[in-house]
């Protein structure tokens, strides 16, 4: 899955596009990520090819920048919450607090659900996050049900080469 990185002045374009999304998807102008998201795309299926795992990374998020920017204010307030729920998780997670972190990374997969979708990568991020957050709790039974559900949508959203599947 590592052939084909980028290399030398596209390796430099890439990571200059990636840091101007991220600033701005901070800022909350999902709408101002489309069209950096959308040249590095370019890129990506130029040099990389379509099939690649970043090129298949770069899709899914302009697809995410697209649905985030085409939410109302009150969704996308929504939104932001669970991401900060999310964030807030993990540090919990880190602490040893997993009990506590329980309810906010089921939010957080609620919220992808209702936004993105089931079929969407990030909601599979989300299902394998509170199937490790359960499973450190040992509750194997719903954790393996989640781990199921996670690869499972893995394995059709993500290519076979991808990283997050197990081809």
């Amino acid at each position: 899955p590592f052939e084909r990185l980028l290399k030398g002045e596209d390796a430099k374009q890439a990571s200059k596009l990636e840091n101007q999304i991220n600033e701005l998807r901070t800022a909350e102008d999902y709408a101002g990520t489309i069209p950096l998201a959308e040249d590095l795309l370019a890129l990506r299926t130029k040099v990389q090819g379509i099939d690649h795992w970043e090129t298949v990374n770069a899709i899914w998020a302009l697809d995410t920048n697209r649905t985030v920017a085409a939410l109302s204010t009150h969704q996308r307030a929504a939104w932001r919450k669970a991401k900060e729920a999310r964030a807030q998780a993990k540090k919990l997670e880190y602490r040893g607090q997993v009990a506590e972190a329980e309810p906010l990374n089921r939010e957080y997969l609620h919220w992808c659900r209702e936004v993105l979708g089931e079929m969407h990568p990030e909601t599979a991020r989300c299902y394998n996050n509170l199937a490790l957050n359960l499973h450190d709790q040992d509750k194997n039974i719903d954790a393996r049900r989640l781990f199921q559900t996670s690869l499972l949508l893995r394995q059709k959203l993500l290519e076979d080469k991808h990283p997050e599947t197990a081809g």
